[in-house]
Formats: C-alpha cells, structure tokens, sequence
C-alpha cells in the first residue's frame, strides 16, 4: 500500500510539475481552460443553489435570492462555454483591474508601514504591479500572459511538492 501511495504522489508530482511548464510555454491554451473552469465553477454554483433553493423552500424561509444567483450562475457558465472568447477577455479585464487595485494597496501598505524590515520590497513590488496592471487595460495579452504564468509557477510548485513528499516518506520507510 505505502509503495502504491508513494507511486502516486511521484506520478502526481512529476504531472503537476509538466503541466505548469506546459501552461508557462502555452498561455493562450492556459487561459482558455482556465476560462473554461471558471464557468464549470459557475455552472455547478448554479445548479446548486436552484436545486437548495427548490428542496428547501417549503422547509425554511429561504430567499428567493438564492434562485435569482442561481440562475444568474448558470447562465454566466452557459455564456462561458458558448462565448468562451468573450469569457476569456472579460476574465483578462478583471485580472487587470484585481492587479491595479492589489498593487495600489501593497503601495498604500508599504508606506504606512515605512520604516519596518520588508517594506521597500513591498513598495518595489507594487510598482511593479502597478505598471503590469496598467499595461493590462491596453495590453490584454499582458494580462493573460501573467496568468499563464501564474498558473504554471503554481503547477511546478505543486508537483515539486509532492516530489519532496514522496521523497520524504520515502525515507520513512
């Protein structure tokens, strides 16, 4: 059992691992499944609350909010499927703007905290996603770009994790 277990976390490691470099060499592949996830996430969202709404509306006095996202989820998962393109450059848009503003706060940040160990670095990096965030608005493929690679660094990052795991138990034994 335990050489099974071990087996798998190195498959799952070396996977991960593989696809975060795909993702890194493949952007555009990237962000269309992402896209694609996301509206799966909002599909099944939707499903579920229609589905609470309907079972549990005789039994407590459930909002009819709950139906109204729940319709709304559904067909912003439908749309994503069905407009996947449109999907993908609002998706951008918004990861622009979650760049814009995260960095305007780590600017704020570094400078309430100004003095403390860390700080310039914050500040650096804000700037950093400052102009990365602005570049966005007028450069879409900026943004799906640092998705992309956001994604991928996290995917090697798992696999080498579950790497060092198996690696770990290994040793165990």
């Amino acid at each position: 059992m335990r050489k099974t277990y071990l087996l798998v976390i190195f498959i799952l490691g070396i996977s991960m691992s593989i696809l975060g470099f795909f993702m890194l060499f493949n952007p555009s592949i990237s962000l269309t499944s992402v896209t694609l996830i996301i509206g799966l996430l909002f599909l099944l969202n939707g499903v579920n609350e229609i589905l609470g709404y309907i079972s549990q509306a005789k039994i407590w006095n459930i909002s009819r909010w709950h139906l109204i996202e729940g319709v709304f989820s559904v067909l912003i998962g439908m749309a994503t499927f069905f407009y996947t393109n449109l999907a993908e450059q609002i998706f951008v848009f918004m990861f622009a703007l979650w760049i814009l503003l995260s960095a305007i706060s780590h600017i704020f940040i570094s400078r309430t905290l100004k003095g403390l160990p860390g700080t310039n670095l914050i500040f650096l990096i804000g700037i950093v996603m400052l102009v990365l965030g602005v570049l966005s608005f007028f450069t879409q493929s900026i943004a799906a770009i640092t998705v992309a690679i956001m994604i991928g660094i996290f995917f090697i990052a798992q696999g080498f994790i579950w790497i060092s795991l198996g690696l770990v138990i290994r040793r165990l034994n």
